[in-house]
């Protein structure tokens, strides 16, 4: 079983944790593939009232529409960060835009950013902000791409499919890592 926390580096979740949500999303895909509402419920975060913001500082198409579509896929209210019209332009802060947005019941923030690290320093402040204001949750951060740093989501799916076309076997597993080794992220995640 997994602690709901936040997923800011592939190291957040060791390696028990991570087979076990690879078997969880190989019984996810199996009921979506037969269609089975029953057991595909049983993945569904039970709250309807949990917020999701996408929050995305950088563009992204593919990582933010599988976002969307987690988010559809939940039924929970999903909320998307617009920062044409945000006071980031105004050179507002994390800390302030991310605890204002805590404070209107998000509790999960999907987040991509040229910043490296910035999950972990918004999931350190954010607590601390909860913490002071009593509120009944803990914001959680998901990494969708951080810079030169990470890309843990896609590095999940990439050893998923790994793992899948490996027949889930996992006594070994050879990958050879090619293309841009300093700035690719998810490079960076399949390497930890």
């Amino acid at each position: 079983m997994l602690t709901p926390r936040t997923l800011d580096i592939m190291a957040a979740y060791s390696i028990d944790e991570q087979r076990h949500l690879y078997h969880k999303t190989k019984l996810l895909k199996q009921a979506y593939e037969k269609n089975n509402s029953q057991t595909l419920d049983l993945f569904k975060i039970p709250n309807k009232q949990t917020g999701i913001y996408e929050v995305f500082l950088e563009d992204s198409t593919r990582t933010k529409e599988s976002f969307r579509n987690a988010i559809e896929f939940h039924g929970v209210e999903g909320k998307i960060f617009d920062t044409s019209s945000s006071s980031f332009n105004k050179h507002e802060s994390y800390a302030d835009t991310f605890n204002m947005l805590t404070g209107y019941d998000n509790q999960i923030f999907v987040v991509r950013s040229k910043l490296e690290g910035v999950c972990t320093w918004l999931d350190r402040n954010a607590k601390a902000y909860a913490t002071r204001h009593g509120l009944p949750y803990t914001p959680l951060f998901i990494n969708a791409g951080d810079g030169k740093h990470e890309h843990p989501t896609q590095e999940f799916l990439d050893q998923f499919s790994f793992l899948e076309q490996n027949n889930w076997d996992t006594s070994s597993i050879h990958i050879a890592l090619i293309g841009d080794l300093l700035y690719g992220r998810t490079i960076h995640s399949k390497v930890e």
